[in-house]
């Protein structure tokens, strides 16, 4: 059986008319801009007239409870004036801040992570809130805010507790029973490292019933990228310019962190799970140590008073490399900005105040009601207080998370980093462009049937040797080798020269498919990107149909505008493809 599989991601490259705005501030002594109350109050209420829109994606605003909607009921009830909530799911998050974008009136406040910046910032999407949010207020985290600096100023507000360090969960009774010192204790004599981590993850790897495989290993995780933590390494770095640059040259941390990456996921397997779950394999005690983020802290004791497992759990940070002296730590960062050009900036302003004061309550109730064991919680904070994040670095590049899957497969790593250098420097370069003011052009409808067997037009998009793209009979196929494919592959293009597709436009395609094979679960499994130059501008997937196996069926996908001047490709993606047939592929333009 062939697995079909699909995982939306974008990196967009949206223009954003700018908008002015007239910033009464001061400076307080140490030269920081400050929030003038008087001013601001005056400001919310010249604002009074114009939509203030907000939004917080997975946040339904009937619970109450909710530290997000409470600080919305606040600031409503003490400037007197309404708030046009924008409801948002997590998988609409990204156009929903786009299309706002592009249609010229910008949400005012949206939840903002290590995802969107620096491309934030350096497209101009969000502005500077410096003068607009009080970064000197107790509910506001000075180091993971400072993170998200842009050329000295700030684009992202974080409270206290928004940044979420990556945690090695372990089985206390397995270290007993094996006689292997307990992590905290390493961790507290500085002695977690590399190699004691390694050291510690192959004493637990082992062929527990003889039959000449590995059935209990040292750490379950999901996560390669996140090794880059560990020795605080990155594939790209923000240069002086404030662009993105590759650091893949003479970069010791880097090497380190892919060492430790083939060493478990290769070459001495004691990374490994037991079914497809972290959760269900580390409560069987197939796996000593489990990798995830602290919300999984919360998981774990809730599974453990279900009575999921008995045990013991411990929990520590992710181990250090050499090249990490400071003890740097990987943690998830999330805050909350303001779009450029938006109606309200100052009403934002206000709002992000309260949304730090009611998320550091929260944090506060949470701790007070014991969810999470208090030496936990604390050293939650103490590890918080040193914050690393690669992602953001590696923007530009999906988190360097195909140099990973690399390594992790056994590619050498010097020829993974040579492999991927240029790739990763044709994506530098686009990422680097800065947009321009908002071109109209017209569009012709595009309608494709293949019954002539031309494929005037029709480009093969990956490079993949397994992938083949040709006319059979009056359908389009395109065919690859399921098991010689690591991640999502391209598998053709309409040619930008012969069939443009533009930006701010919205498109409907429509066409008939069939499939060779598909799973019993119903996964996404294809992925129809509008891409420039191997950067994807935005993408829709589709439920495929089990009567599509051998028989067409029709499909549909819609394709939210994309801010962008230049010609775009249509270009069909898939994962861990087999054959797909296409015929009839319509692209209408749909009328905004």
């Amino acid at each position: 059986m062939r697995i079909w599989r699909s995982v939306l991601c974008a990196v967009l490259c949206l223009t954003v008319v700018l908008g002015t705005a007239v910033f009464f501030t001061s400076c307080d002594g140490g030269g920081n801009i400050t929030v003038d109350e008087g001013t601001r109050a005056e400001m919310i209420e010249a604002e009074k007239d114009k939509t203030f829109q907000v939004m917080r994606s997975g946040v339904d605003r009937s619970n109450t409870e909710y530290p997000f909607v409470r600080a919305m009921d606040e600031f409503e009830k003490t400037y007197g004036r309404k708030i046009d909530f924008v409801t948002c799911g997590y998988g609409e998050w990204t156009q929903k801040v786009m299309a706002s974008i592009a249609s010229g009136s910008p949400i005012a406040v949206v939840n903002t992570s290590e995802y969107e910046f620096p491309l934030y910032a350096m497209k101009k999407y969000a502005q500077p809130i410096n003068g607009l949010v009080d970064l000197e207020s107790e509910y506001v985290s000075k180091p993971i805010s400072d993170l998200f600096m842009y050329q000295g100023k700030h684009y992202v507000a974080c409270s206290v507790g928004a940044g979420e360090p990556l945690i090695i969960y372990y089985n206390k009774t397995m270290f007993e029973n094996e006689g292997v010192e307990d992590p905290m204790d390493l961790y507290n004599r500085k002695e977690w490292t590399f190699d004691k981590f390694k050291d510690i993850a192959m004493k637990f790897t082992k062929d527990t019933n003889g039959d000449g495989q590995y059935d209990q290993w040292g750490l379950c995780a999901w996560y390669q990228w996140c090794f880059f933590g560990g020795s605080a390494a990155s594939v790209c770095k923000i240069n002086d310019e404030g662009l993105f640059e590759l650091n893949m040259d003479n970069n010791p941390a880097l090497i380190e962190a892919l060492e430790l990456i083939q060493s478990g996921w290769y070459s001495d397997n004691w990374v490994g799970l037991e079914g497809s779950d972290i959760y269900t394999s580390f409560y069987q005690q197939k796996n000593a140590m489990l990798n995830e983020f602290i919300w999984a802290g919360t998981n774990i004791m809730k599974a453990k008073e279900e009575g999921q497992f008995a045990f013991d759990v411990g929990a520590v940070g992710f181990p250090y490399g050499k090249n990490n002296p400071d003890r740097l730590t990987y943690c998830f960062l999330q805050g909350f900005s303001i779009l450029n050009g938006c109606a309200t900036p100052y009403s934002a302003g206000a709002l992000i105040d309260l949304i730090m004061k009611y998320n550091v309550m929260d944090v506060e109730k949470n701790k007070q009601e014991g969810l999470l064991p208090e030496e936990w919680a604390n050293h939650y904070d103490e590890l918080a207080s040193r914050p690393f994040n690669s992602a953001m670095a590696d923007n530009a590049i999906d988190g360097g998370k195909s140099l990973c899957a690399a390594v992790a497969g056994g590619m050498n790593i010097q020829q993974a980093l040579e492999t991927y250098k240029p790739v990763f420097a044709a994506l530098i370069k686009e990422a680097n462009v800065i947009p321009t003011d908002k071109v109209e052009h017209d569009f012709t409808t595009i309608d494709l049937d293949f019954t002539g067997g031309s494929m005037d037009g029709i480009l093969k998009a990956g490079d993949h040797e397994s992938l083949s793209v040709a006319i059979e009979g009056d359908c389009l196929a395109a065919k690859s080798d399921v098991y010689a494919v690591n991640g999502d592959l391209d598998l053709f293009k309409l040619d930008k020269t012969k069939y443009p597709m533009w930006g701010y436009k919205a498109y409907k395609v429509t066409f008939e498919y069939k499939v060779d094979e598909i799973p019993a679960k119903d996964i996404s499994v294809y992925k129809f990107t509008m891409k420039r130059d191997g950067i994807t501008g935005s993408m829709n997937t589709m439920e495929p149909s089990k009567e599509a196996i051998g028989e067409w069926q029709p499909g549909e996908v819609l394709i939210s505008g994309v801010a962008d001047n230049e010609a775009l490709e249509l270009v069909v993606t898939a994962s861990y493809a087999g054959n797909i047939y296409f015929k009839n592929i319509k692209v209408e333009e749909i009328e905004q």
